[in-house]
């Protein structure tokens, strides 16, 4: 049976830790450092900081800007149809990236979500001129006091930016205003890099699931979930 590659939520090429890969040095307080000083110190002499802090000034965060109407949801499909084409042939086929394009990325299915899935998606715009550099969605799960991220795509130009730091703050930022105690996603299990970013910005490994999408493809995914720290200073 063939397998349908990452699931669009597995999707975040270029995302990249930035305190990743730095040596442990001591600072005091046994902190990684970058360029020779620990990046966790205040400047002024104040203390260490959040580690999260430290992350999320590093970052490129764009701005979020929410699907609303009709027209942008056309823009979303269109958008969709860009990215999803652009990348996913060389890795699961034509055939199957337009039958994944066709019931889970289109107009029709953005609608659907939206109405019966209570669905919220967002352009995410550059920060500096406000180009659409990509899109995000997902939905908050009252019950289970969760946020699921369904979806993080950025343009190929776009990719290896930082960008996919920046949403997935916005997302910590949207669980604590909703009171939610977490957030979480899929990832397909071949995808190492993406695991590891995910990882790399606090997410942990907590089930796998295999979906059956028809037409002989399945999703053989990690789920992995990020607790939101209400307790975390820097927020």
């Amino acid at each position: 049976m063939a397998r349908a590659g990452m699931r669009a939520s597995a999707f975040l090429n270029g995302l990249v830790n930035c305190l990743e890969g730095a040596p442990l040095v001591s600072c005091g307080a046994h902190h990684k450092v970058n360029m020779g000083h620990c990046v966790l110190c205040s400047a002024d002499g104040g203390g260490c900081m959040d580690e999260n802090t430290v992350r999320r000034r590093s970052i490129a965060i764009p701005r979020l800007q929410p699907v609303e109407t009709d027209a942008d949801i056309e823009r979303l499909a269109k958008l969709a149809h860009e990215i999803w084409f652009e990348y996913w042939p060389a890795h699961i086929g034509e055939a199957q990236t337009r039958y994944m394009v066709e019931r889970f990325q289109t107009a029709e299915a953005i609608r659907r979500d939206m109405t019966s899935s209570a669905y919220e998606y967002w352009f995410a715009l550059a920060p500096d001129d406000g180009r659409v550099v990509g899109y995000t969605g997902g939905h908050a799960e009252p019950k289970t006091g969760r946020f699921f991220i369904s979806k993080i795509y950025l343009r190929a130009c776009e990719r290896g930016r930082h960008f996919a730091s920046g949403v997935i703050a916005f997302y910590e930022d949207l669980c604590r205003e909703r009171g939610l105690r977490a957030m979480y996603l899929t990832v397909n299990k071949g995808n190492v890099l993406g695991i590891r970013a995910y990882k790399g910005n606090g997410f942990k490994v907590i089930d796998a699931v295999e979906t059956d999408i028809g037409q002989g493809f399945v999703m053989d995914d990690y789920i992995m979930e990020k607790r939101v720290d209400e307790g975390a200073p820097g927020w």
